[in-house]
Formats: structure tokens, C-alpha cells, sequence
């Protein structure tokens, strides 16, 4: 009802072929926003029929800025972000939307992850802001990597300590 999310109707085709183009024009592809181009009547004819639909949030202007804890201020520019679905086809919430409302029905307040999802941060907090919750701390820590390279997670870790173990004997 704010005009913060909105339906996109796209079938994967549709956007596959507009990935497809942008590539091929070397450009780095952004959803383009064609839904809100639709008029109110079309979309409530096409919401009533059933059409399939994602729901994607609308990202406002301006830059986003992320205290964080560990990095400082992490500022993502204007523009850098696509408006991001929300609520898939199916009709289930994407993960940074069910995270954002869990951590607040939780009552997170802080949040301490790997920086490659710093990323997602952005993301969360614009969805925060838009459903007037609070933000949480957050600090993104550095990444942990395995003796060959790889980034360390929980599931492998006691495979890279046993195949250090073996290597020395």
C-alpha cells in the first residue's frame, strides 16, 4: 500500500533474455523496472486472473550507508542496488526478508557475520527502515580460508584439520 514493493510479472524468459542483452553489450544487467511502467488496471486484471508474479522491493534514492562495527562506515552508492524481490513466484519470502523479520521478532540487536555478506546488508537495512524496525549492530568479520585456498566454513573445517594432520605424519 506505500508503494515500496510492488509486482513484477517477468516470466524467467523474459529476463533471462534481458541478462542476455546486457551481456552481450557488456554492461552489467540491472532490473530495469518495467513493471511500474504497467497502469493500476492492468495489474489488478492480471493479479485477479492469477498471473504469476514476484513481489520486489522498491529501492529508494540515495546512497546507503552501513556502521559497521569492524569495517567503519561502508557507503553503497546511489544506484547500486536493483529493486530486489521480496516474495518469490511461489509465493514463499526470499531469504532477506524472512531474515530481516525474524531478527526482529527475535529481537536481534546485533549481528555478527562473514563480510561477504556485507552485501546483503544494504538490502536489510532498506527493508528495516521500510517496515520501521530497528536496525541491529552489525560487524562483518574477516573470512578464514583452508590451507588450499577455499573460504573455512563449519562443515569442512574438521576435513582441512585431518588432511593437515595426515600431511604431517
Amino acid at each position: 500500500e506505500s508503494g515500496q514493493a510492488y509486482p513484477a510479472f517477468e516470466t524467467p524468459e523474459e529476463l533471462n533474455a534481458k541478462r542476455a542483452a546486457a551481456r552481450a553489450a557488456k554492461l552489467p544487467y540491472k532490473y530495469d523496472r518495467a513493471a511500474l511502467d504497467l497502469d493500476a488496471d492492468t495489474v489488478q486484471e492480471w493479479l485477479d486472473e492469477g498471473r504469476p508474479h514476484v513481489i520486489r522491493f522498491r529501492v529508494p534514492d540515495g546512497s546507503i550507508t552501513i556502521k559497521d562495527e569492524v569495517l567503519g562506515d561502508v557507503i553503497v552508492p546511489d544506484g547500486e542496488l536493483e529493486d530486489f524481490v521480496i516474495r518469490k513466484g511461489d509465493g514463499f519470502p526470499t531469504y532477506h526478508f524472512a531474515v530481516v523479520v525474524d531478527d526482529a521478532s527475535m529481537g536481534v540487536t546485533h549481528v555478527i557475520r562473514g563480510q561477504e555478506h556485507l552485501n546483503n546488508t544494504a538490502k536489510h537495512l532498506l527493508l528495516q527502515s521500510a517496515l520501521g524496525f530497528d536496525h541491529p549492530n552489525y560487524a562483518h568479520l574477516s573470512l578464514i580460508f583452508n590451507p588450499d585456498g577455499s573460504k573455512m566454513s563449519k562443515r569442512d573445517k574438521d576435513k582441512a584439520l585431518r588432511a593437515e594432520i595426515k600431511s604431517r605424519g
